[in-house]
C-alpha cells in the first residue's frame, strides 16, 4: 500500500508543535491513556486520514499527537462523560477561565468539596452540553483538571466519596507540574489545536454507526481515508481480578468488537482498536493484525506526569484493521515497543 508523504507543513491553528517541541498532551493524568503508542498509531496504521474519529476521547492522547498535515481534514471526538467533554470544551473556548480555577495550593478540604460538586453536576453538565453548543463551565473544568492532577489512584473519576488525601508530590502531575505562566501556554496551545475539532457528548456509536457518520464532511471518499481510533473500557474479565478502571463494569468492549467485525473490511476505513492482550483476538480471523506492547505501570499515561512507571506493566495490544497502512520496511514494522 502506498505510503503517504512525510514532508508536510504545519498549520499553526490546528496542528501539533514542530519536531523538537514539547508534544501536546492533556493537562491531567488519565488512567488507560495511549500516549505511549500514539505516535506509532499514526505512523504504522492510520497515516493521514481525511476524517479522523475518536469515539472514546478521554485524554485525547492520539489526536494530540497527530503529525502535521497540509491537507484539508476533519476531526471528530466524543466522550459519554460530561466531565471530560466540559473540560475540553472549556479549554477550547475559555482557557484562561480554566487556568484560574486550577491555581492555588493543594488543599484537602477543597479537594473533597470540589469532588462532591463535580459528581453532583456531571449529569447536569452532560445535558447542558448536549442542549447548548455554547455552554461550558470553565470553573468546573478547572476544578476537574486540578482534581485529576492531584488524585491518588483514579478516585476523581468515580462517583463515590474520595477515600484518600490528595497527593503531595513536590514534582506534581498534570497541571500542577507547571508555573502559572507555563500552564497558560499549555492551555492556550490546546485551545488552538482544538479550534476546528468537532466534539460530541454521548454514545460512541453516534460517531460511526453509518457511512454518513463515518464520512462526516467528506463528500468524495476517493479524496482520502477515514481513520478511527477506538479505546473502550476494558472487558472486566480481561482485568483478571483488578477493579474496573472506570469505576463500573461495562460490556462496551464487546459491542465495539462487534462493530469492528462489521466495518473492518471497508476499503476506505482504517481502524485501530486498543485493549488488553488477547481481548480482541477474534478479529485476527477477519484479517486484522495485532501489535502487542507493555503499558507503563503508571495510571498517568494520558497526560503530563512525573510518575516513575515502576509498577507492574500491563500487557496491552492494538488490533489494526485490514486496510490500515502496511509496514514497508523492518524499521516501520518495529515501531511498536
Amino acid at each position: 500500500m502506498k505510503r503517504e508523504r512525510a514532508d508536510r507543513q504545519t498549520d499553526p491553528a490546528t496542528d501539533p508543535p514542530a519536531d523538537g517541541a514539547e508534544p501536546l498532551l492533556a493537562p491531567f493524568p488519565y488512567l488507560g491513556g495511549k500516549r505511549a503508542v500514539a505516535a506509532q498509531v499514526w505512523a504504522a496504521a492510520l497515516g493521514d486520514p481525511a476524517h479522523y474519529i475518536e469515539p472514546f476521547a478521554g485524554s485525547l492522547a492520539v489526536l494530540l499527537q497527530r503529525p502535521p498535515s497540509t491537507r484539508a481534514k476533519a476531526e471528530t471526538v466524543n466522550d459519554a462523560s460530561g466531565m471530560i467533554v466540559n473540560i475540553w470544551r472549556s479549554i477550547k473556548h475559555d482557557p484562561e477561565g480554566v487556568l484560574r480555577a486550577t491555581l492555588g495550593p493543594v488543599h484537602e478540604a477543597d479537594y473533597h468539596a470540589r469532588h462532591r460538586e463535580s459528581v453532583a453536576r456531571r449529569e447536569y453538565s452532560a445535558e447542558r452540553l448536549r442542549l447548548d453548543p455554547r455552554w461550558h463551565d470553565a470553573e468546573l473544568a478547572g476544578w476537574d483538571v486540578w482534581g485529576l492532577s492531584i488524585q491518588i489512584g483514579a478516585d476523581w473519576m468515580r462517583e463515590r466519596p474520595l477515600g484518600a488525601r490528595p497527593r503531595s508530590d513536590a514534582r506534581g502531575a498534570g497541571i500542577t507540574r507547571f508555573s502559572e505562566a507555563e500552564a497558560r501556554l499549555v492551555l492556550q496551545a490546546l485551545a488552538r489545536r482544538l479550534a476546528r475539532v468537532d466534539t460530541l457528548c454521548g454514545d460512541w456509536l453516534r460517531c460511526c454507526s453509518s457511512k454518513s457518520a463515518l464520512r462526516g464532511p467528506i463528500l468524495d471518499l476517493k479524496s482520502g481515508s477515514v481513520g478511527v481510533f477506538l479505546d473502550p473500557p476494558y472487558t472486566p474479565s480481561a482485568l483478571k481480578g483488578r477493579e474496573c478502571l472506570y469505576g463500573a463494569e461495562t460490556t462496551l468492549a464487546a459491542d465495539v468488537r462487534a462493530w469492528c467485525l462489521e466495518w473492518g473490511a471497508t476499503s476506505w476505513l482504517r481502524v485501530v482498536l486498543a485493549g488488553v492482550e488477547g481481548e480482541h483476538d477474534a478479529l485476527i480471523e477477519a484479517g486484522w493484525r495485532v501489535e502487542r506492547w507493555a503499558a507503563g505501570g503508571s495510571f498517568a499515561q494520558g497526560g503530563f506526569s512525573n510518575t516513575s512507571g515502576k509498577r507492574e506493566r500491563r500487557k496491552e495490544a492494538l488490533w489494526l484493521s485490514p486496510h490500515c497502512l502496511a509496514p514497508v520496511n523492518d524499521a516501520q514494522a518495529a515501531l511498536f515497543p
